[in-house]
């Protein structure tokens, strides 16, 4: 019987709970790892009355003689029968997920900001066409960046979660006195997803808008300012195969600029752009 421990963990544990086997030794040296191997009992669960019920094998007790022992129980090893949980249930599978080898995962070292990138199956191209692969990305630290100045609801994909053909996003900080947001003292904080990357972007010293990611991989980030409605501003990243990305070059038919309103050094308010999202590639065919 489980009953009185039947909610003393969640993830629906006593669903899970099954009857397992260990090595005797396990009362004696549980340190020690091949008296922890567990062996899977069949079992059934009765959720309603909280019962195990599971077919084992016994010993006979050697004082009780001859009479009560059948044949090759005598010589079986001596084991513990345990409760231990599973990792299915009736309310799901609640095992560790495996981490595929396409993934990609980074720490930041200095920010502590953990980044998981997933690439998913590719749009077919057309022929002699080129393009950037979609891919489900995560990032602790927007999680950690939602504040009250910000939307704090989470994406479809799940909290810190995106899913995007690429996109550069442009970072704010909460004001001293208000709720609502202002920008960063000095140079703009930017981060960049595309193709299954990742990362902060980082000023190029002694440039205006020139940028390269933390991450580098030989990435070249041009940011536009001097373009004229509908596109104020844009982003062109040249990958080293001459590939050419192009985030925010809006028009009626990629409305690829997301904007916000930032208070300004006057304390007045100004709509600017806070995501430039991809709008097209060029390869060196084009």
């Amino acid at each position: 019987m489980y009953e009185a421990f039947r909610d003393a963990a969640g993830g629906g544990l006593a669903g899970r709970l099954q009857l397992v086997a260990l090595p005797a030794c396990a009362l004696t040296t549980p340190k020690i790892d091949a008296c922890r191997e567990q062996t899977a009992v069949a079992t059934d669960n009765l959720l309603q009355s909280g019962l195990l019920r599971g077919q084992v094998m016994v010993a006979p007790d050697p004082a009780g003689g001859a009479s009560g022992r059948s044949s090759g129980v005598e010589d079986l090893e001596p084991v513990v029968y345990a409760v231990a949980s599973g990792t299915e249930g009736p309310d799901g599978d609640f095992g560790a997920t495996a981490i595929a080898p396409t993934g990609d995962w980074t720490v930041g070292i200095g920010s502590g900001d953990f980044t998981w990138s997933e690439p998913l199956p590719a749009v077919p191209l057309p022929q002699g066409g080129s393009g950037s692969a979609p891919a489900l990305s995560y990032s602790s630290g927007s999680v950690d960046g939602r504040t009250t100045n910000e939307n704090p609801q989470a994406s479809w994909a799940g909290l810190g979660w995106d899913v995007s053909t690429g996109s550069i996003t442009q970072a704010f900080e909460s004001c001293d006195a208000s709720a609502e947001a202002c920008y960063y003292t000095g140079t703009g904080r930017y981060s960049i997803v595309l193709n299954g990357q990742a990362s902060d972007l980082v000023a190029v010293a002694g440039q205006t808008d020139q940028y390269r990611l933390r991450d580098d991989p030989g990435w070249q980030v041009q940011h536009i300012t001097t373009l004229t409605p509908p596109t104020p501003s844009a982003w062109i990243v040249t990958s080293p195969d001459g590939t050419r990305s192009y985030f925010g070059w809006a028009d009626a038919s990629t409305q690829s600029v997301s904007e916000r309103p930032v208070q300004n050094a006057t304390g007045g308010l100004d709509t600017v752009p806070w995501r430039w999202a991809l709008s097209h590639t060029r390869d060196t065919s084009d």
